[in-house]
Formats: C-alpha cells, sequence, structure tokens
C-alpha cells in the first residue's frame, strides 16, 4: 500500500480526449456541450486514423509528433471539405490550399485530393465536422482523439 506522502505527489493521468475538450472548451466557451460517440456509431477518431493509415505505414518514426500532427492536419482538412455541399468543395479545397507556401501548393493539393477521394470511398455517409484532434504516443502507440459536429448550414 502507498503511503500518504506518495499518493500526493501522483498526479491524475489525463487523457488525449479529457485534454482536447479542456481546451474546446476554453475557446468555445462554457455553453459548449460535449457527447461521446453512441456505441453503434463508429468513432470519428477510428475514422480519421484509417484514413490516414497507408500514409502513417511510411511515417518511418511514431515519436516525430510535430510530423503526425501535420498529416492529421491535412486529413481534417480534406475531410471537412468532402462533407460541404459538392457545389462549395472546389473553392474550399482552392480556399484551404492557399493557406500554404505557394511552392508547395500544387503538392497539397494533390494530397488533399486523394485524402478526398478515399474519405468519400470509405465513409461517403459520415457528415461531421471535424472541430480538432489530439494526438499522442501512449505506450508506444499512436492514440487519437477528435472533436466533431454535425454540419449546420448558416442562415
Amino acid at each position: 500500500m502507498s503511503s500518504p506522502k506518495k499518493r500526493q505527489g501522483r498526479r491524475k493521468k489525463t487523457s488525449l480526449a479529457e485534454m482536447l475538450e479542456a481546451e474546446l472548451q476554453e475557446r468555445l466557451g462554457d455553453q459548449t456541450r460535449f457527447v461521446s460517440t453512441p456505441k453503434q456509431q463508429p468513432k470519428v477518431s477510428a475514422m480519421l486514423l484509417e484514413l490516414l493509415s497507408p500514409y502513417l505505414e511510411e511515417t518511418e518514426d511514431l515519436e516525430d509528433l510535430d510530423e503526425i500532427e501535420k498529416l492529421f492536419l491535412l486529413g481534417m482538412m480534406a475531410w471537412n471539405v468532402t462533407v460541404q455541399p459538392p457545389e462549395e468543395q472546389a473553392a474550399l479545397l482552392q480556399k484551404s490550399v492557399n493557406i500554404f507556401p505557394p511552392a508547395s501548393q500544387a503538392e497539397i493539393q494533390e494530397f488533399l485530393e486523394d485524402l478526398m477521394q478515399a474519405k468519400m470511398a470509405l465513409f461517403p455517409e459520415h457528415k461531421l465536422m471535424i472541430l480538432d484532434f489530439k494526438v499522442g504516443i501512449v505506450k508506444g502507440e499512436l492514440q487519437v482523439s477528435v472533436a466533431a459536429s454535425p454540419l449546420k448550414r448558416m442562415p
């Protein structure tokens, strides 16, 4: 049994999901409500992980979280373009590509288009917008937590 002194020194471990929720709560305010994915529905984090798995296999070093986060950011961008109405997708894709340096825009656009095609092939019926994500390495394995919301059209 641990002594009281040792127990005081232990920190409560926070999961990626809890960290993501806390960050979003801070950014979005107290009126924001978080709901877990119903058991009968696939988790967006698992779908995003499946979408990106061919590229993750090419990643030599899973400890390089910066590279993994960049890949997930591109995955999130591609996912979010595909949940928009088809007539808006080309303009949104171009807007997304334009945030990158001009020298890399053609390569980024091609990559995003590949991810968009893969998303539509794998998960055409899933229309949740990805708001944010957290990635981390836990016990040597990649863990992902995603915050998503139903797409609502603005009036």
